[in-house]
This record gives structure tokens, C-alpha cells and sequence, in this order.
């Protein structure tokens, strides 16, 4: 008799498209752009569909990361006032990601995190154990993670599932 190993699925959602024409006090107060208003709702009606179980929302302050996770969340059903923002997802390293992630729950097994480049593309490739040149803006990637903790994700044996992005839509 095998015993199945635990099983966490990870989602790292990159910000859908900012607006960068207009002068905005700071970078971390940049608004969703035309495109990113369009590609979030369809990138997270598309995640829905293969994805129906995301059991939290975990995402950077910033403007267009917070604005993309909420969006997300509405296609779940999710409350936005529930997502959980982290300070420290915004511009994070991998190592910072991983250090957030390390602090949630072992009751929750699906996980979105919302975040920028390059820290999600960086830890979509140490993670999903493919190359990514490059998460485009509203993208996602699924990695399956064997492990009963968050804590241990770094460390047990990953695998990407699933990478979408909104041109491969239209």
C-alpha cells in the first residue's frame, strides 16, 4: 500500500497591465491600463475554468497587483475584502515570495499569489522546473507542490502544470 503525498497547488499571477504614460506619485500607486482592465477578467474566467478550488488570495499592495487579485476574486466568488495583502510581495525576490508563502496555513492547499517581475517568473522557474523566458502581464502559472507545508515548498518536489497568458487568447 502507497500513502499519497500532500499536495499544495501554487498560482503565481502576474499584475495585469499598468498604466506607465501618466505621472504617478510613486510606482506602487500605477493603475491597470486599458489592456490590463481587458485581460484580467478574461485570465481569471479562464482559471476558474480549469482551476475551479483556489482556497486563498494572497497579493502585493500595489495598485496593479491589488486591482488584478481582486478581479481574480470576483470570478471566484471570493470576497476582495478577505485577499491578503502582503507588503512584501511588492517587488519581491523569490526568496521574499517563498518567505511569504512560509507564513500561511498548511489548512490551505490552493493558493493565488498576485505579484511583478522578476521575482514571479524567477520563482515560477525554480519552482515549476521549466523555463519561462518571461510571465507576461495577467499570466499564471499552476505548480503542484508535494508537501503537507508551506514552509517546506522550496524544498519537495515541484512541478509547473499549467502557464497561460492573455495573447495566447486572442
Amino acid at each position: 500500500m502507497t500513502l499519497k503525498k500532500s499536495m499544495k497547488k501554487l498560482i503565481l499571477v502576474r499584475h495585469a497591465k499598468a498604466d506607465s504614460k501618466n505621472p504617478y506619485p510613486s510606482d506602487f500607486d500605477r493603475p491597470l491600463n486599458e489592456r490590463g482592465k481587458n485581460d484580467a477578467p478574461l485570465m481569471g474566467k479562464l482559471l476558474k475554468q480549469n482551476y475551479p478550488s483556489v482556497h486563498h488570495f494572497l497579493s502585493s499592495p500595489a495598485l496593479r497587483a491589488k486591482t488584478t487579485a481582486e478581479i481574480f476574486a470576483l470570478e471566484y466568488g471570493f470576497e476582495p475584502a478577505n485577499i491578503d495583502f502582503d507588503r512584501s510581495l511588492y517587488l519581491a525576490s523569490p526568496k521574499e515570495i517563498l518567505g511569504a508563502l512560509s507564513l500561511l496555513d498548511n489548512s490551505i492547499n490552493s493558493v493565488a499569489l498576485f505579484g511583478h517581475n522578476p521575482g514571479i517568473t524567477d520563482l515560477a522557474n525554480h519552482l515549476g522546473k521549466k523555463f519561462i523566458m518571461n510571465m507576461p502581464t495577467a499570466s499564471f502559472a499552476v505548480i503542484n507542490i508535494e508537501t503537507d507545508k508551506w514552509s517546506k515548498i522550496e524544498h519537495s518536489h515541484s512541478l509547473l502544470e499549467h502557464f497561460d497568458f492573455p495573447k495566447s487568447h486572442k
